[in-house]
């Protein structure tokens, strides 16, 4: 008993490591959402597509126009907001925002992509250790 006990104290800690943080629990909340798609692209996937070596992970939703867009918009922001803002658009009814996050070394290692119309939201996560926007542009066609 005193092993199984001693097993489980140190097993939470690595536990806690495992559950899914920003995009990973927005990805989780949606995935079996009426009116939302989730796609989730590993780096052996993103490397046959031609991604280069700095892109490891690929995550994005999108939502309908049919679904209610205020509380995915704002899971969005929370999840932004302390992140570099690299681009803004507004044009009409239409918005595209762009976002990152980077090392010490001052390497992007996360993008952000939001942009939302008429007809969808859609939010792209990229992850990795040297994110150019060329990669993530010939990724995800914006």
């Amino acid at each position: 008993m005193k092993r199984l006990l001693l097993l489980v104290a140190l097993s939470l800690p690595l536990m806690a490591l495992a559950q899914p943080t920003g995009f990973g629990k927005l990805i989780k909340k949606y995935q079996s959402k009426q009116g939302y798609t989730t796609i989730e692209l590993s780096k052996d996937m993103l490397r046959t597509m031609g991604a280069s070596d700095g892109i490891e992970q690929m995550m994005a939703i999108t939502a309908d126009n049919s679904q209610s867009s205020d509380e995915f918009t704002q899971d969005i922001e929370a999840i932004t907001k302390d992140m570099n803002t690299m681009l803004s658009v507004n044009s009409n009814d239409s918005t595209v925002k762009i976002y990152s996050r980077a090392d010490k070394q001052g390497r992007v290692c996360e993008l952000v992509i939001h942009t939302a119309d008429g007809y969808s939201i859609v939010a792209v996560n990229l992850t990795g250790t040297d994110i150019k926007l060329n990669d993530a542009q010939s990724l995800i066609n914006f």
